[in-house]
């Protein structure tokens, strides 16, 4: 997911002038650990001297809009994201009105070359989460996303989780928020 949407995005940033590179890193697993890096492809973007996070393809609770690359709290929809540091990477983590920091992803500012994720998500390289079949989506007052059966929406910062064991709820879902498709 992030290979493909992030991709994109690069391209059209950089069709309309933006300075960026595509950067990489590892998505948080059960147990404090990573997925090895390069698993997640995100970007670093110049803008009149500051530097921004673009990130499309996390399937999880992730920053909306662009982030700074900062020390700084920083709201987005009634979340908080934060950087810090750890081990030598950047480590994203994410926060809403019911539940405390939790981790989203480590990463650096490297710059790398997309060479660098072949074969991810085909059985190759470091597909970890290759086969769990996740999406994301922007909504109007946040984000909803779904990782296999578990569907999470949070809305001006309130997550309320729902397992879908009845495949009509499942179906109901997907035609609410992804027009149907599976």
């Amino acid at each position: 997911m992030c290979l493909e949407l992030n991709t994109l995005f690069a391209r059209l940033l950089r069709e309309l002038g933006y300075d960026l590179d595509v950067i990489s890193g590892g998505t948080y697993l059960p147990g404090d650990i990573f997925a090895p890096d390069p698993e997640h492809m995100l970007m670093l973007v110049r803008i009149d001297g500051q530097e921004w996070l673009a990130d499309v393809g996390h399937a999880g609770l992730c920053f909306i809009e662009p982030l700074r690359l900062s020390k700084e709290v920083q709201w987005q929809y009634g979340c908080a994201f934060r950087l810090i540091r750890r081990d030598g990477y950047l480590v994203l983590q994410a926060k809403t009105l019911e539940h405390d920091w939790r981790t989203t992803y480590r990463f650096t500012t490297e710059p790398r070359s997309y060479e660098a994720w072949a074969g991810v998500g085909e059985g190759n390289g470091p597909a970890i989460l290759a086969a769990m079949r996740r999406r994301r989506r922007v909504i109007d007052k946040g984000q909803v996303f779904l990782t296999n059966n578990m569907f999470t929406i949070v809305e001006d910062g309130h997550e309320k989780v729902t397992l879908l064991v009845d495949p009509e709820q499942r179906a109901q879902v997907l035609d609410t928020y992804w027009d149907g498709r599976d």
